[in-house]
């Protein structure tokens, strides 16, 4: 065995501390920055409240500028005039941008907390995390352009599991096991 794990056998059941640290879960204690995954949520938000289809147009030239700032898409030069499935398909920044700030702050956030962002899933292990979610009253448009193609924010791999099962659970939220 490699040497950070010899002692791994010989802990007691009272050494809560390093049981912890020998058994942690990545995907129920660390957050990272979702990024093009989230953008499912983004969607599902926005169709659901009619605030796009999938004959909707939208038009990528490399960024938007929003409260005065620059966002990039990832493609620099532009997807240029797209349908949202080709935007979807192209994971375009700014396809994404658009819809949470069609959708604005109240609602959007409505759609995050119903797909459990912000707090823990309830699973049966110990040390989880609630991710990383601002404050509702602090969020302004830039931030909301951002969160709509998955930054500004962090969840955890089983909050973002949880959340895309609820797409395609017809809208009950999954609670792990």
């Amino acid at each position: 065995l490699p040497e950070e794990y010899k002692d791994t056998y010989n802990i007691t059941q009272t050494d809560l501390e390093t049981l912890f640290s020998s058994s942690k879960v990545k995907a129920v204690t660390d957050t990272y920055e979702p990024g093009s995954t989230f953008k499912i949520l983004t969607v599902a938000s926005a169709l659901e409240e009619g605030e796009t289809s999938f004959e909707d147009r939208f038009y990528c030239p490399g960024y938007r500028m929003v409260d005065g700032q620059r966002i990039k898409c990832w493609k620099t030069s532009g997807h240029g005039s797209q349908t949202l499935v080709e935007a979807f398909a192209n994971s375009c920044n700014c396809c994404f941008m658009d819809l949470a700030l069609r959708l604005g702050k109240d609602r959007f956030y409505d759609y995050l907390e119903k797909f459990g962002l912000g707090k823990s899933t309830g699973i049966s292990i110990s040390g989880e995390s609630g991710g990383i979610l601002m404050k509702k009253e602090n969020v302004k448009n830039v931030d909301l352009a951002r969160i709509g193609f998955g930054h500004a924010g962090a969840v955890t791999p089983i909050q973002l599991m949880s959340a895309v099962s609820a797409i395609t659970n017809g809208g009950d939220l999954f609670t792990p096991s």
